[in-house]
């Protein structure tokens, strides 16, 4: 239950071993090598390999970190509205992943349409307690209230045009999008997460 970083871990470690000091060819062997070992630990814990891929694709933090990470995953997944976000977070990484802007901040004189703001709005209210969740380690209360995201998401999509013509709303709108992946992108890359079929 130690917080530590096996980056950190490595970077210091290579310090004794002057050839190798410097060496980035290394220091990424070494870092996935551990990384690793601990997806095959984590898999000891019965933790889904989704729930897994998950959780290693973000910032890797520390063993005891991704296994808080990634149980507040398993704890989470069955919930309605985390599912609804899943694949909706999903189509929000594909339209980003197209995209080579510089994104930078959300100017709110440039949301115009009411789902809009009420995105911006929800995600502004959300983000503190999220970050403060996260530093306490609640993973599952800081997914729940992402989670809450969902309705302002949907509604979002269905009345707001993302591409639209003009560069300017466009922009806007992409980064408001980016703030909304980035949110999530500090627990986990839900995209690689395999939702339940539907009934």
């Amino acid at each position: 239950r130690l917080n530590y970083s096996l980056d950190e871990l490595v970077q210091l470690a290579g310090k004794n071993f002057v050839k190798i000091e410097t060496d980035e060819v290394f220091h990424t062997k070494a870092v996935n090598f551990l990384e690793a070992r601990v997806r095959r630990l984590l898999q000891s814990q019965n933790i889904p390999y989704d729930l897994l891929n998950a959780t290693l694709a973000v910032e890797f933090r520390g063993v005891y970190n991704a296994y808080k990470r990634a149980s507040a995953l398993v704890e989470i997944k069955g919930d309605k509205n985390f599912e609804a976000l899943t694949s909706a977070y999903k189509r929000i990484k594909n339209i980003l992943q197209k995209q080579s802007i510089k994104f930078d901040q959300v100017s709110e004189d440039l949301l115009c349409e009411p789902e809009e703001v009420e995105l911006f709005k929800s995600y502004c209210k959300i983000k503190p307690r999220v970050e403060r969740y996260q530093k306490k380690g609640a993973y599952v209360v800081a997914l729940k209230e992402i989670a809450s995201l969902r309705l302002p998401v949907d509604r979002f999509f269905e009345k707001v045009l993302v591409m639209t013509e003009e560069a300017s709303l466009r922009n806007n709108r992409l980064e408001l999008l980016n703030k909304i992946s980035q949110l999530f992108l500090t627990i986990a890359d839900i995209s690689k997460i395999v939702n339940s079929p539907s009934r």
